[in-house]
């Protein structure tokens, strides 16, 4: 398990205790709420629409293609750890 890995999944069960304990309020998230707020029936509103749209989709391949670069990272240290002790 990576540092990466397991620091995330600490701060999640962390997140996880002290909401357990205190309920947040409800609220609405902003880019659902940037969502309803623009509305598609208008051009700038669906252009606007699009943008944040594309603006996920973007922020989506950069979490992955950082994902893939510290999984390679970390096996290619393995490998290079493991052949250094074969030797």
């Amino acid at each position: 398990m990576s540092l990466r890995y397991a620091s995330r999944v600490l701060l999640r069960a962390a997140q996880a205790m002290r909401a357990a304990r205190h309920p947040a309020p409800a609220v609405p998230k902003p880019v659902a709420a940037a969502a309803a707020a623009a509305k598609p029936s208008t051009a700038s509103g669906q252009a606007a629409l699009q943008a944040a749209v594309a603006e996920r989709m973007k922020m989506r391949r950069r979490e992955k293609s950082e994902n893939v670069m510290h999984l390679t990272g970390t096996r290619l240290a393995a490998a290079s750890a493991v052949a250094s002790v074969e030797h």
